[in-house]
């Protein structure tokens, strides 16, 4: 967390982080291509404050408690994607296989990277294809889950 914004204040109840910093974290700089230029025109009007409660436990003690007190309570199929290019999350097969395999009790547990994609999935170019993905992948769990229950 230090490297990301060691001058937050953990006491305030929520944080709200510079857009500069923020587009260079989450959607890299212009200059990469991942975004469209227009994307960085909106990113003021986007920006929010994070919750100090949501933000402290993500790096913090939430690796620690989540697969014992939800995963493993998952039936539902999940899908779990990552981008090539996060600042947060680890994308490496290891990694997702190991976070796949928390949701033991899950009908259905797919899980992949979104290659040329970052953080913010939904606003960069690869996002488009990502959302045909996850339509898809609804419509698939949809017609299986007819099947099932017929």
């Amino acid at each position: 967390m230090a490297r990301v914004a060691p001058h937050i204040n953990h006491h305030a109840p929520s944080i709200t982080f510079p857009t500069s910093l923020k587009d260079d974290l989450m959607l890299y700089p212009p200059s990469a291509g991942f975004t469209d230029p227009e994307v960085y025109e909106k990113t003021e009007e986007l920006n929010t404050s994070a919750g100090m409660a949501e933000f402290g436990d993500a790096f913090g003690p939430w690796p620690t408690y989540w697969r014992e007190k939800y995963a493993k309570h998952v039936k539902c199929p999940v899908m779990y994607t990552l981008v090539e290019h996060d600042c947060f999350w680890m994308s490496t097969p290891e990694a997702i296989n190991d976070f796949a395999r928390a949701f033991e009790n899950s009908v259905r547990v797919d899980k992949g990277v979104v290659l040329g994609a970052v953080h913010c999935l939904e606003l960069c170019r690869a996002g488009r294809g990502w959302y045909a993905r996850v339509f898809g992948w609804a419509v698939e769990c949809g017609v299986a889950f007819g099947f099932r229950n017929k």
